[in-house]
């Protein structure tokens, strides 16, 4: 599959999903509507879309994650625009060489079991599970937060590429990609603004539902997870709460915030008056 057809494939069942309503009426109109717009008309719509829907938690944590994901890329756009952008499109479309760096096929995946999870959260918060349900719920939660935190580490590989730029130096998308996501951290945080990015990340959480070493205990509302210590496998626990109000919610924020983020640069670059607009919006926040 060469990189346009994975392009074209995952931009249909991206459209598809969203023609169906299962990211919102607002969504559905917005995305019906497109063939009418420019481009530039349609990302200042995505981002009013956001902006306009006053039920949506965190919008101050995406609010801040935008203004560093900005000020980043206005970092490296100083040195190179257009490698700016070069870096950024392979998010999208890979390259000549390897169109498989691409990342909007993972973007897709994480935003329908992301959606998914919460749309579940809605359902269920004010109705009395029952123990298999609770089950249930309880171990989405836990993998969708995985499956963002390995969202973040795709993201991380175009930030780390981006970096290197505004510092001059060599770069190679391949092995950058091939970090591991520990190593991809030590890396960016350097740049001491993804310090409040990356320290959202629970790695023993991560890795637990990694290895199934991960479980609910609805009597306790709690997880208890393993953690190895000075040698000894021992027992932590986080509570339900946690893990709803800032985990899962959070590789959201970051996600949502390095998409809109993409949008308002090329605003920035297309439709200053639009960026303007947008971005005294999005200050008021």
């Amino acid at each position: 599959m060469t990189k346009y057809n994975e392009f074209e494939e995952t931009a249909k069942e991206l459209d598809s999903l969203a023609l169906s309503g299962f990211y919102g009426e607002d969504v559905r109109e917005l995305t019906a509507k497109r063939d009418e717009m420019d481009t530039t008309e349609y990302f200042y719509q995505n981002v009013k879309l956001w902006l306009d829907d006053k039920t949506q938690y965190g919008k101050h944590n995406v609010k801040s994650f935008i203004g560093i994901f900005l000020n980043f890329f206005g970092e490296s756009t100083k040195v190179d625009a257009q490698e700016t952008v070069d870096i950024l499109n392979v998010f999208f479309f890979g390259t000549q060489d390897n169109p498989g760096l691409e990342s909007l096929s993972s973007y897709n995946e994480f935003s329908i079991v992301f959606t998914d999870t919460k749309n579940k959260l809605i359902r269920f918060k004010n109705s009395e599970l029952n123990y298999v349900e609770k089950k249930g719920l309880a171990s989405d939660l836990v993998n969708v937060y995985a499956k963002g935190v390995e969202m973040f580490s795709k993201i991380l590989t175009y930030c780390i590429a981006l970096n290197k730029l505004s510092q001059n130096e060599k770069y190679n998308l391949y092995k950058i990609h091939k970090m591991t996501l520990h190593k991809k951290i030590e890396e960016i945080e350097c740049h001491g603004h993804f310090k409040s990015m990356t320290s959202i990340i629970n790695r023993f959480v991560r890795n637990s539902e990694a290895h199934l070493s991960i479980v609910y205990k609805p009597d306790l509302n709690k997880y208890a997870y393993k953690k190895t210590t000075n040698g000894k496998i021992e027992t932590e626990f986080i509570n339900m709460d946690e893990v709803i109000l800032q985990l899962f919610p959070s590789v959201g924020w970051i996600t949502q915030a390095f998409m809109y983020s993409i949008h308002l640069l090329v605003l920035f670059h297309d439709d200053r008056a639009k960026f303007n607009e947008l971005a005294k919006e999005i200050d008021a926040i």
